[in-house]
């Protein structure tokens, strides 16, 4: 059967079963679906229609596949050209031939309807940083610290935060049933307030969403805007800006009040992660100290790339602005026109967040960005991304025009066409090869005429625009204030301050943060000196609890000065305190350590060689084992830190001689004294899974965690040794 469309590559095919396979014309038409005649008339040298008609086009189609390139180029820039500038486009390559006809009306719907790479489609407005800024380089570079950095923070713990804003009064155009006069328009009745409301809301990757934090503005909080029909919502947290919009303190207080009591951890040791853009609320001094406190680590998105690598903007955020304005209509439809008050706000965000924030379309935000599971390759896929320059500039690069060596060039393409008239047929192919290189070379000078002059636009632009202080990357900062926190150092003042960046000119982007230099007097929000100096007493604190064992307890001990200082400073005077350390140490007054009293104590070899060398008390230990009974079972468990810091727990657990179970976890930045504790912590649970009635025996390489295991329990991980003891007094453990 013969199709309506077919293509060359269908003709093609259809001349070489004749040729080749022996089929008839006939036969390869229907084999095909391309007409008969078409065939024969191939088989008879005739050209194809499209090229037959080549000679009478505006332009020729060398010109034309210049001019498709051209297209798709300004497209994957963001300037994808309307009808009206690819007319303007061809006119003046036809003024640069010579020819100030006119272009015919519907010359730009039939190009784009001759060539399939083509399509005339809806431009979606975008920013243009957010356009340039989404690209695999920057993709690349968050994905590095997604993974290397914070990879190892669990699930449960890990939330993406974001604020949000809805005009409380408009809603959608939509379709609608009325006249079937075609000049008699539908209107939609209704207040159109723009009053701006925001909301914070924050998300964890297992698809949780936490209580949001509602913006109003205003001044204060009236009681009139909260119905008791609003118990359902009432863990909800409010509060007012004089714009609407969240500014340092209100970022403080929902990281204090909303995030920090929503996300407790299950066990105290485990870290917690924030996936936040750069905003300068969630860079200041404060925020980052109330972090790095709470054990919580700050990942900040590149700049102009949150539309693509933040869960919330990718489903979450769409469906519930989607379902906000549906409410509206619905009111509106009751209402009337009665303006949309914080009452009816409340009300109807209520209903779309119930839809927005359900478990799969939160699940879904995470795995389309590629956060969780940590996948890059979902992100370096998305929709909007855009290629990066340099790739851009590769890939559709221009062909340079071939060099004509002529005293008599002619000036364009159309004028070599028209030498090549009643010559013979070799001159006039070496004719048109002629004219092809000068098409190529007036289309090149057109797109960059067309280039300079946007460019020349641009730098005005710029010339205009006003001067601004370029601020680096929260990531770095975030890091560089932890290192400043855990030595005791001072925090610099909060106020607003040059810094010198350096800003990679191929990105041509920075995160733009304002250091507020607000004074929290009225607030009861501590400033940064306050929670550092909160910070180095809890840290004395807790150096005068841990066991003299500890290493930290060693290094805080101060050494008696020299003999060949006894001619200047009295005899036995204690040198003064060199180090941080030392100096935290003395913050607090020294007390004896507390002890824990258990009503069993457990048996234990503390002694690891028994005054022997470690050859014979490793032998002896050999045979303690192979002496233990069948059913004994024996877990070696034990700590380590890597390079980072970063520290992790395994144990193994062995029966008959045979390993019949290992685990392993990570604590994140700790002592290697806390992942041994809960190495033993875990090993004892597991050992109790297999087997509870049998007898345990837990051997430790650390005589202090061993010390802490028999009730002298320090403060550091003391859950761990609380759960330990706990476990201990009902089945029959030996801690060696």
């Amino acid at each position: 059967m013969v199709r309506r469309n077919y293509t060359e590559d269908d003709v093609a095919e259809a001349i070489f079963d004749t040729t080749d396979r022996g089929l008839s014309q006939n036969e390869a038409a229907q084999k095909r679906g391309v007409p008969q005649w078409t065939i024969s008339r191939r088989h008879s040298g005739q050209a194809s229609r499209n090229e037959r008609i080549q000679a009478h086009q505006r332009i020729p189609k060398s010109q034309e596949e210049t001019l498709i390139r051209w297209v798709l180029r300004q497209e994957s820039l963001g300037y994808a050209p309307s009808h009206s500038q690819l007319r303007a486009c061809v006119e003046a390559i036809l003024q640069q031939q010579g020819d100030n006809k006119p272009l015919g009306k519907h010359w730009t719907t039939r190009f784009v309807k001759r060539h399939p790479k083509l399509s005339t489609k809806i431009g979606k407005r975008q920013e243009a940083a957010r356009f340039d800024g989404f690209t695999p380089k920057a993709v690349n570079w968050y994905f590095d610290i997604r993974e290397n950095e914070y990879g190892w923070i669990k699930p449960e713990n890990t939330v993406n935060v974001d604020e949000g804003g809805i005009m409380v009064g408009f809603g959608l155009d939509s379709l609608v049933i009325g006249s079937s006069d075609p000049k008699k328009k539908a209107m939609l009745k209704g207040v159109q307030s723009r009053t701006w409301t925001s909301f914070i809301e924050a998300v964890t990757a297992t698809g949780r969403a936490l209580k949001p934090g509602i913006i109003f503005k205003g001044k204060e909080l009236q009681k009139q805007w909260f119905l008791s029909e609003f118990e359902l919502i009432a863990d909800w947290h409010y509060i007012t800006s004089p714009n609407g919009w969240t500014d340092n303190h209100i970022a403080l207080e929902w990281l204090k009040d909303v995030y920090l009591p929503q996300t407790e951890p299950h066990h105290a040791s485990d870290a917690r992660l924030i996936i936040l853009d750069g905003h300068g609320s969630h860079a200041q001094d404060e925020w980052m100290a109330t972090c790095f406190l709470n054990n919580v680590y700050c990942c900040y998105l590149p700049a102009h790339c949150s539309h693509g690598l933040q869960p919330l903007d990718n489903g979450i955020f769409n469906v519930i602005k989607g379902a906000y304005r549906k409410e509206l209509q619905m009111l509106a439809s009751l209402t009337d026109s009665a303006p949309v008050d914080k009452v009816n706000f409340i009300r109807a965000y209520a209903k779309a967040r119930e839809a927005g924030m359900r478990k799969d379309i939160i699940l879904s935000g995470w795995r389309f960005t590629g956060n969780w599971p940590i996948n890059r390759h979902k992100a370096l896929t998305h929709p909007e991304i855009q290629p990066d320059k340099e790739k851009l500039l590769e890939e559709f690069k221009t062909p340079s025009p071939p060099q004509l060596h002529s005293d008599d060039t002619p000036k364009t393409s159309r004028q070599v066409r028209e030498m090549a008239k009643h010559r013979s047929r070799p001159t006039r192919r070496k004719y048109s090869k002629i004219a092809m290189g000068l098409e190529a070379l007036e289309m090149k000078v057109a797109v960059q005429n067309a280039r300079i002059t946007g460019l020349e636009e641009q730098m005005a632009q710029v010339r205009r625009g006003k001067k601004r202080k370029a601020v680096p990357n929260p990531n770095q900062r975030f890091v560089a204030l932890s290192e400043n926190l855990a030595a005791g150092e001072a925090l610099p003042d909060s106020k607003e301050a040059e810094i010198e960046v350096d800003v990679d000119e191929e990105v041509e982007s920075v995160i733009e943060v304002v250091l507020d230099g607000t004074l929290y007097r009225d607030t009861g929000v501590p400033t940064a000196r306050v929670a550092l100096e909160d910070a180095k007493h809890r840290f004395g604190l807790r150096i005068q609890a841990v066991h003299k064992d500890h290493p930290l307890a060693a290094r805080a001990q101060r050494e008696m000065w020299k003999k060949r200082f006894h001619n200047r400073r009295p005899a036995g005077a204690l040198k003064p305190p060199q180090t941080r350390l030392q100096r935290a140490s003395m913050l607090q007054a020294t007390f004896p350590r507390p002890r824990q009293a258990l009503g069993k104590r457990l048996t234990a070899a503390v002694s690891v060689t028994n005054n022997r060398n470690k050859k014979e008390a490793a032998k002896e230990f050999q045979q303690w084992q192979k002496d233990l009974p069948d059913t004994h079972l024996v877990a070696f468990s034990d700590g380590s830190q890597d390079e980072k810091g970063a520290v992790g727990w395994g144990y193994a657990i062995y029966r008959d001689g045979r390993k019949i179970v290992q685990g392993k976890g990570r604590l994140g930045i700790a002592e290697v004294f806390d992942g041994e504790a809960e190495g033993a912590r875990n090993a004892l649970k597991r050992a109790c899974q297999i087997d509870a009635g049998a007898q345990i025996h837990i051997c430790i390489d650390n005589t202090s965690v061993i010390a802490g295991l028999l009730g002298d329990a320090p403060t550091s991980s003391q859950e761990a040794f609380l759960e330990f003891q706990e476990i201990a007094q009902a089945v029959a453990v030996n801690v060696r």
